[in-house]
């Protein structure tokens, strides 16, 4: 089965492209749940994140996100390291639970899809963008946190040019929720037709 790969910046709207997706049959693999779910209880992932980035980011069994965050989040080479760890045991996790579906397309919504080197086991790229201030917007709402954080972690994404750059489609994000949602319905119809 096709496996499409989903991306982008903090913010942009992938959640609502993978409404789309879902809309249309599409098994929907949420790599940021996925994770969440590898690193909520003693886990080999969740014991190799200890051992890597120190024993406090590893609280009571389970992943203590700030101060992991507060590791790798100004760190660009720390990053780089808990991407490729992490993205190992999410490789594994992604292909049992394709395994044990009869989709006949996935959507593999990823925003570190480059940098863990997911994208090497998709068939599709699409990226999501929209101006940094919308997304600025939509991560302070959603994440609670302040404007100058939000800007701290959009500065240790990609670019939206390095989406344009690598992915075979990107939906522009610069109109409502609901075009954004038609746009989305549109590409991932295209896709399963054979027409991308």
């Amino acid at each position: 089965m096709p496996l499409i790969g989903l991306t982008g910046r903090s913010g942009s709207g992938k959640t609502t492209a993978t409404e789309a997706a879902k809309a249309l049959g599409y098994l929907v693999l949420d790599c940021d749940r996925i994770y969440a779910e590898i690193t909520s209880s003693i886990t080999p992932c969740l014991k190799a994140i200890g051992e890597t980035f120190g024993e406090e980011t590893v609280k009571e069994g389970r992943l203590n996100r700030p101060a992991l965050r507060e590791k790798v989040f100004s760190d660009p080479e720390a990053m780089n390291k808990l991407n490729a760890l992490t993205a190992r045991f999410m490789g594994e996790e992604i292909r049992s639970r394709i395994a044990d579906s009869s989709a006949s397309f996935v959507l593999l919504d990823a925003p570190t899809l480059f940098q863990s080197g997911l994208d090497t086991s998709c068939d599709l790229v699409i990226g999501v963008i929209a101006p940094e201030e919308d997304c600025i917007l939509r991560i302070t709402s959603r994440d609670g946190i302040s404007e100058e954080d939000a800007r701290r972690r959009l500065a240790q994404q990609p670019s939206a040019d390095f989406f344009r750059t690598n992915c075979h489609a990107c939906l522009e994000n610069t109109e409502s929720r609901e075009a954004l949602y038609q746009k989305a319905y549109h590409l991932f119809s295209a896709i399963q037709k054979g027409e991308l």
